[in-house]
């Protein structure tokens, strides 16, 4: 099963890492970081995971990503930021306990791949066991 990648942001080249090394492993499609464009596209795509991809964005940019967060929350969808080791640890200071993982950049696509899909697949496994519990 693929799973659904909802991508934005400012690093062109992991977005593009998305469609040119891992069409195998997922269904991708961007978005602009506009907020009402991001939030059409969970509505519309309905993506299992929202990935954000910084490149330059400003503390400014990374606060636009606390309202996505409550759409993302509201729908159980988790959000990845992919980055370098710098821009991730400020989005962390910036929008504390915001990013469910945290990709940093000097990573292979076929990692990020691995990751994610080890990511999405404990979380699959956690709920199945919270519904079992119930």
């Amino acid at each position: 099963m693929k799973y659904k990648v909802l991508l934005t942001g400012e690093n062109k080249s992991a977005i593009d890492d998305f469609f040119l090394h891992m069409q195998d492993e997922f269904e991708s499609i961007t978005t602009s970081s506009r907020n009402q464009d991001i939030l059409k596209h969970l509505e519309v795509f309905q993506p299992d995971i929202f990935v954000y991809c910084i490149n330059g964005e400003s503390v400014k940019d990374f606060n636009k990503i606390y309202k996505i967060k409550e759409k993302l929350e509201k729908n159980n969808i988790p959000l990845a930021i992919i980055g370098s080791e710098e821009e991730c640890r400020i989005f962390e200071r910036v929008a504390v306990n915001m990013a469910d993982i945290v990709l940093v950049k000097a990573l292979v696509a076929s990692v990020i791949a691995e990751k994610i899909n080890e990511f999405l697949e404990m979380r699959k496994r956690d709920e199945e066991t919270k519904k079992q519990e119930e």
